[in-house]
């Protein structure tokens, strides 16, 4: 006999049950067909997989049962990724690639977690990721060379663009331990001036959209913020970052959070979901805005 699917499956859940009737019922079937499911299995195999302990009693694992049972776990794991695979192979509602365009707005840790979730869901989908500067992100999408992106609100009017708010995220204003605005009890905005401030650029329209841009009479864009970050680390100049950066290098003191003399400290940026409004696979966005959504709350 070859060994199917539905005798794993019934392995598996008698281990798990220690019942032969617990475990035909919900598998759907009955006492006498797993009984002779198994006993085909053991003769197949050549060793027993259950020391049955007599009548109305449970079944046990035999030592070479217990051993198999995580093979025949992961099998199963396989066959089920399998199937969801071929059901979806031809399925016009599901894309064969995705394509994410996610700044460095959400640490890597959640965007990993994103996408783990869109997996466990579409299990066949390829996804492509890139971490393009915002700016770039706003050129990708509308040239249909990304399907979504992550941006911070943008005060523009987008046409043709959905437009998804998913939260918000905390920006604090960082410097290098010994910068000059490190060293003060408060700084005031008029303190920015002669500093330079690095951010990536923001907007869709080639600006920053931050609260920050008339601050300081110099002003160098990066990529992202990490790179803003580093050259904050160097002492050149002053960087606004999310705080899934700024803290943990200033908790190794390599930058230092700058105490304002007003109420700015903390400034909340709303994230946004985008795609195009012509973008055929509706329902996924929709389920990787609210993956955002959850993401931005913890």
């Amino acid at each position: 006999m070859a060994i199917d699917s539905f005798a794993i499956r019934a392995f598996i859940t008698i281990a798990k049950s220690g019942s032969m009737s617990k475990a035909a019922t919900q598998l759907g079937s009955s006492h006498p067909t797993l009984s002779r499911t198994i006993a085909a299995m053991e003769d197949e195999l050549g060793y027993q997989l259950f020391t049955r302990e007599g009548a109305g009693k449970s079944v046990v694992l035999s030592p070479r049962g217990q051993r198999l049972l995580h093979q025949a776990k992961l099998t199963i794991e396989t066959i089920d990724v399998f199937n969801d695979i071929a059901e979806q192979l031809f399925d016009d509602t599901t894309p064969k690639v995705l394509r994410l365009a996610i700044p460095d707005l959400i640490s890597d840790e959640k965007m990993a977690g994103i996408v783990a979730n869109i997996y466990k869901h579409w299990p066949s989908i390829e996804i492509e990721l890139s971490q393009p500067s915002i700016f770039e992100g706003y050129g990708l999408l509308l040239a249909k060379k990304v399907d979504g992106l992550l941006a911070m609100r943008e005060d523009a009017l987008l046409k043709g663009i959905v437009i998804e708010p998913v939260g918000n995220i905390s920006m604090s204003m960082y410097v290098h331990p010994q910068h000059p605005l490190a060293l003060k009890d408060k700084v005031q905005t008029s303190d920015y001036t002669p500093h330079r401030l690095f951010w990536p650029k923001t907007g869709a329209n080639d600006t920053s959209r931050l609260q920050w841009e008339t601050w300081s009479l110099k002003t160098s864009y990066t990529q992202n913020f990490r790179q803003a970050a580093a050259c904050a680390m160097q002492g050149l100049g002053v960087a606004p970052l999310p705080d899934h950066i700024g803290r943990p290098l200033a908790e190794a003191n390599q930058l230092k959070l700058i105490s304002l003399g007003t109420q700015n400290q903390e400034s909340p940026a709303i994230l946004e979901w985008m795609s195009l409004e012509s973008y055929a696979h509706r329902g996924l966005m929709n389920f990787i805005a609210a993956q955002m959504v959850e993401a931005c709350s913890n």
